[in-house]
């Protein structure tokens, strides 16, 4: 059957999409303010540390940073309880940090304790990040990096996680901007549909995975690399995109569950073992909820029962709602 032949839910799903899954401009902008108040209570506390330690003018600041992941790939969601992951690379210069990795991280922890002792959570220094909690659920991820620079050799970045390790920390962002582009539909090409649909429909994709509070499912750079090898574009219908390209996923994670990282050569997003299981569950859980879209296929699907079969998807108020006015009104 042409899949545009599949019962149209399109703008119930744009709806949905404006309205319960991208941030908009005020969270975004409250967002943003955590970002620079967290960067600030950084310099500041860098400053107070080093003089507390003896070290004339306190210790060296980062001279630039660069936002990271879903922050900066613009898929961050809305989020019921208010845990929205803010992650930002701090740059220094090579020497104006301790020469191990924890030290590098540990600093930063205690730079950030030294500006401000009434944190809800007090700094952490965890393996990859320093992580700063909000009251509210918000938590900003402060990657540290170092900059080296050898004398006739081009300048490079190295991240301090279990040890130093060159990482370019926009290197993700801009992948993720050039599949945004490449290859979601274009007006040249005919489409009716917003620009950058691989954008929305990997957000789409981050709520269908976020949609149940017990389910343990893979994090937004697994499942964006997973959409960017399966994404199925539509001309017209996001809905029709997002039907194939769930579909397409349950596929290819039929066939292979390894997921390699989309930027750094040879490298496994997957080798963990919780990773691993996660993905399992991810497979398990598509099993399970996509026979229920089987109804937008059939030629006498009612309006109610196709918002039906995608309230199976999101379990969100929304659908439920759209749901009961459509058998409300006998459609």
């Amino acid at each position: 059957m042409n899949d545009m032949r599949m019962f149209d839910t399109h703008r119930y799903l744009r709806t949905f999409y404006e309205e319960h899954v991208r941030l908009g401009a005020p969270l975004k902008a409250e967002l943003a303010r955590h970002r620079e108040a967290c960067l600030e209570l950084l310099r500041s506390g860098l400053r107070k540390l080093g003089e507390k330690r003896r070290h004339p003018g306190g210790y060296p600041e980062f001279v630039r940073t660069a936002n990271q992941g879903s922050y900066a790939m613009s898929t961050l969601n809305q989020h019921r309880h208010k845990g929205y992951d803010i992650d930002v690379a701090v740059i220094f210069r090579e020497e104006d940090l301790p020469g191990r990795a924890l030290k590098a991280r540990q600093r930063v922890a205690e730079a950030l304790r030294a500006s401000l002792n009434n944190f809800a959570t007090k700094p952490m220094a965890r393996t990859n990040a320093v992580t700063v909690w909000y009251n509210k659920g918000e938590h900003v991820d402060l990657a540290v990096y170092r900059e080296v620079v050898s004398d006739g050799e081009p300048g490079f970045l190295e991240h301090a996680g279990a040890q130093w390790r060159k990482r370019d920390p926009e290197a993700v962002n801009d992948w993720f901007s050039q599949k945004a582009q490449s290859l979601s539909p274009s007006p040249e090409s005919g489409a009716t549909v917003d620009k950058l649909q691989f954008r929305r429909i990997v957000r789409l994709v981050k709520a269908f995975a976020r949609s149940r509070v017990s389910w343990d499912l893979p994090g937004g750079m697994i499942l964006s690399a997973l959409v960017a090898e399966v994404y199925k574009p539509d001309l017209h219908r996001d809905d029709v995109s997002l039907y194939n390209t769930l579909y397409a996923l349950r596929d290819r994670l039929r066939e292979n569950l390894e997921v390699d990282s989309p930027v750094v050569r040879g490298e496994s997003l997957t080798s963990k073992q919780q990773i691993r299981a996660q993905i399992v569950r991810l497979l398990g859980k598509l099993n399970f909820v996509l026979p229920h879209l089987d109804v937008l296929k059939e030629p006498d699907c009612l309006e109610e029962r196709a918002l039906t079969a995608w309230s199976w998807v999101f379990q969100h108020r929304y659908w439920y709602d759209q749901s009961r006015d459509a058998r409300l009104r006998g459609c």
